[in-house]
């Protein structure tokens, strides 16, 4: 990943892109209902990166987006050309509704100057939050309206700045050898 400075969005409304499976637990439906509804105006469109069992069903459940171009389904992309493409987005979409362990999509969001709107949920709030690029947003049309106001004032901050240091291969490395007792020089072929 080469790192990007945060942009600010370059439309009147938001381009968005999901990474991730297509499946129930990662909460894309729930999420193009709020899209679906008046506060999703906001949303010029949410391209989808990757596939699952979902993927066909939601297709044809928003048919209308789809038509409208503002839902489109890239399916599995190789990562040279997901993040080739990302950096043209104005935010990541993480909108699960199970437990997230280690959603290492907010670090590479942040590293690539991307924003993520989030829903609260296990680590997804904490890892957006330390790295500065965390909107939160709730499954409520008044709490999508919110978040989505949010994201818009912090993509025209021209203030912005994502710290993903403590995520960084250096600092696992480092944290390894101190764990192993293994000395302080880091090799630097180490790769992720």
């Amino acid at each position: 990943l080469v790192p990007h400075p945060p942009k600010p969005a370059r439309g009147d409304r938001l381009d968005l892109a999901f990474v991730g499976r297509v499946d129930a637990d990662k909460g894309l439906g729930r999420f193009l209902a709020l899209m679906s509804e008046s506060a999703g105006d906001a949303i010029a469109s949410l391209t989808v990166y990757g596939d699952g069992a979902e993927r066909a069903d939601l297709e044809k459940r928003y048919a209308a987006l789809v038509e409208s171009g503002r839902l489109r389904f890239a399916g599995r992309v190789d990562h040279a050309a997901l993040f080739a493409a990302l950096p043209g987005h104005d935010a990541l979409v993480l909108p699960s509704i199970w437990v997230e362990n280690a959603p290492l999509v907010i670090v590479e969001a942040a590293m690539l100057g991307l924003p993520a709107l989030v829903h609260d949920i296990g680590s997804l709030s904490t890892f957006g939050d330390e790295i500065g690029n965390k909107i939160l947003y709730r499954h409520t049309s008044e709490g999508f309206a919110h978040a989505l106001a949010e994201l818009r004032a912090h993509l025209d901050s021209e203030n912005r700045h994502y710290d993903w240091s403590r995520y960084s291969v250096e600092c696992y490395a480092s944290s390894l050898c101190a764990v192993l007792g293994i000395g302080r020089d880091v090799p630097r072929t180490w790769t992720h």
